[in-house]
């Protein structure tokens, strides 16, 4: 393989485009454009290619050979370049509306966990805070005290450290959920990005 002129020059962008659909190996594509497999080493190297189309190949290889197995595959059934682009497009609104609901609840989960935070650090004040807000001023009849008692009650028991300890476990459980599901998406956006 001597020197090379003008005329029979590298089309590097056509190797590229071999090497990124992964159908062939370096000496297949070496021997196809008349060049050393290490002269598409280094260029893959050197300009960070990746064999990223290999996998949609493989799955449009899959689906065409699925179609003439259980019929013959008509124009009409074989999903057309347009038709994935569409389903990609909705599969990526699907995901970046999941990302952002992931988002949403977790920073309406963090701020849940700084309001149990404050009332853990700070529970005297609400304690008064809760006799503050329920204390009748002048006579107050047996009923009215009796519904003042309940009030104190009930706020007591809302910031008592039995309920912070059980919203604290719920905020716990559901930050685990959203870590899983923001795994899940990353996961899929990182299997996804090979096609």
């Amino acid at each position: 393989m001597g020197r090379r002129t003008k005329e029979n020059s590298i089309d590097w962008e056509l190797v590229e485009k071999e090497y990124r659909l992964g159908q062939f190996s370096l000496r297949q594509i070496a021997a196809q454009f008349n060049i050393q497999p290490s002269a598409i080493s280094r260029k893959v190297k050197k300009e960070g290619w990746v064999q990223d189309k290999s996998e949609a190949v493989k799955i449009l290889s899959d689906n065409q050979l699925i179609l003439s197995n259980t019929h013959k595959a008509t124009e009409k059934a074989t999903p057309t370049k347009v038709d994935i682009e569409v389903a990609a497009t909705a599969r990526t609104n699907k995901v970046l509306d999941h990302r952002a609901d992931i988002l949403r609840s977790r920073n309406l989960l963090m701020l849940l966990i700084g309001e149990l935070e404050v009332t853990t650090g700070n529970l005297e004040l609400f304690q008064k805070l809760g006799e503050l807000m329920y204390t009748i001023e002048g006579e107050s009849t047996e009923a009215q005290q009796a519904a003042q008692a309940k009030r104190i009650e009930v706020f007591n028991r809302i910031i008592s450290t039995p309920s912070r300890i059980d919203s604290f476990k719920k905020a716990v459980d559901t930050l685990e959920k959203l870590v899983n599901l923001e795994g899940v998406e990353l996961h899929s956006e990182l299997t996804h990005l090979a096609i």
